[in-house]
C-alpha cells in the first residue's frame, strides 16, 4: 500500500508538470522513480507489483520483455503461479515468431501444477505455435494438413474443453488460410460457443485472443458485418481488463490505443 501511495504521489507530480500528456521526460521520471523503489522492496509481494508498473508503463517492446523476464524469475522463486502463468503468457505473445522460445514457455508451464488457469495458458501457447506453423507451410501443406484435422476432428471430440478447444483452433487457421466460406463459419462458431462455457478461473486471454483474430481475419476478407460483431466482443473483454486490472492495482496499464485498433 506504501508504495502504491508513493507511485500515486509521483504520478501527481507529473501531471501537474504536463496536464495534458506525458513528456518523454516525465516518462524517464516515472521510469526512474519505479527503479528506485524496487531495489528498496522487501519483498517479493512488492517487487512483483513494481515489476509490473514498470512493464505496464513502458511503451518499447525491448524493455516490456526485459521487465517480464525478471518478473518471470521472481514468481517462479517465491512460486506465485498465478503470476508466473501470467508471465508465460506476456512472453509468448511479445515472442510469437519464435519456435524455440514459445516452446520453452509451454514446458514451464505444463510443469506447473494444475489448474483451469494452466490448462488455459498451455492452450494459448500451443494455439500460437500452431499459427506459427501454419504461417510458415505452403499452400500444398496446408491443404494436406487441413484434411487430416478435419477427419480426426470428425471422428470424436475430446472431452476436455481445452483440447477441443485446441483442436478446434488448429482447423480454424488452417481454414482461415484457404477460405472464410461456409465450412470455415461452421468450426468457427463451434468454437465461440466452446470459448464462452469456459470456466471463470481459466478463460482469461482465449476469449481475447479469438475475436481479435477473427476481426482481423473477416476484415481482411471484407466480411465487414462479422468484423464489427468480433471487434465489439474484443471491447467488450477490454472493458472486463480494465476493472479487473484497476481491482489489482495496476495502475499504468492502459488500454487506450486498443479501442482505436
Amino acid at each position: 500500500m506504501l508504495i502504491r501511495l508513493k507511485i500515486i504521489v509521483l504520478l501527481l507530480v507529473v501531471l501537474l508538470v504536463s496536464p495534458t500528456t506525458l513528456t518523454a521526460s516525465s516518462e524517464d521520471a516515472v521510469t526512474d522513480s519505479l527503479m528506485h523503489e524496487l531495489s528498496l522492496a522487501k519483498n517479493s509481494q512488492d517487487s512483483i507489483m513494481l515489476l509490473y508498473h514498470l512493464f505496464d508503463h513502458v511503451k518499447d517492446r525491448k524493455y516490456q520483455y526485459v521487465y517480464i523476464k525478471k518478473l518471470r524469475q521472481v514468481a517462479h522463486r517465491s512460486k506465485n503461479v498465478p503470476v508466473e502463468l501470467d508471465v508465460l503468457r506476456q512472453l509468448a505473445n511479445i515472442k510469437t515468431n519464435s519456435d524455440s522460445l514459445l516452446n520453452d514457455y509451454l514446458s514451464a508451464a505444463q510443469a506447473l501444477p494444475e489448474s483451469n488457469d494452466k490448462k488455459e495458458t498451455v492452450t494459448f501457447i500451443e494455439v500460437l505455435l500452431i499459427s506459427l506453423k501454419a504461417r510458415s507451410s505452403s499452400e500444398e501443406q496446408m491443404t494436406k494438413i487441413l484434411q487430416k484435422l478435419i477427419n480426426e476432428y470428425k471422428e470424436g471430440q475430446s472431452e476436455d474443453i481445452y483440447e477441443e478447444i485446441r483442436r478446434l483452433y488448429e482447423v480454424c487457421l488452417y481454414l482461415s488460410h484457404t477460405t472464410t466460406g461456409d465450412l470455415y463459419t461452421k468450426y468457427i462458431d463451434k468454437l465461440e460457443k466452446l470459448i464462452r462455457q469456459l470456466p471463470s478461473d481459466g478463460r482469461w486471454i482465449m476469449p481475447s485472443m479469438f475475436y481479435t483474430q477473427t476481426a482481423i481475419l473477416y476484415t481482411k476478407h471484407g466480411q465487414h458485418a462479422k468484423a464489427i460483431e468480433a471487434d465489439k466482443g474484443a471491447l467488450n473483454i477490454i472493458k472486463e481488463y480494465e476493472k479487473e486490472y484497476a481491482q489489482r492495482g495496476r495502475i499504468f496499464r492502459d488500454y487506450t490505443i486498443q479501442y482505436y485498433i
